[in-house]
């Protein structure tokens, strides 16, 4: 019998999957245009042994309110993240 395996992704998703999120004393609202915010949240999944890392597509900057707000463009976020750690020093 082949053994099955389970793939498990980071997804990431602006604000989070409610409208409502960045309100949360906890969010990370304030950190969605820099970089090393998602560089930490791919490290962390690398060290969780996760698969892949997914952005939901949305590419405009809109309104942190109504759950649009995207302040880095997914494939540019995906290019930083997957550079040589060591280039930032």
């Amino acid at each position: 019998m082949t053994a099955r395996m389970m793939h498990l992704n980071l997804f990431v998703f602006g604000c989070g999957h409610h409208r409502g999120a960045w309100r949360h004393p906890n969010s990370s609202v304030e950190r969605l245009g820099d970089i090393r915010y998602y560089e930490q949240l791919a490290q962390t999944a690398e060290r969780g042994k996760l698969d892949a890392v997914f952005f939901a597509d949305g590419h405009a900057v809109g309104n942190v309110a109504d759950g649009s707000a995207w302040f880095l463009e997914p494939l540019t976020v995906l290019t930083a993240i997957s550079r040589p750690r060591n280039v930032l020093g």
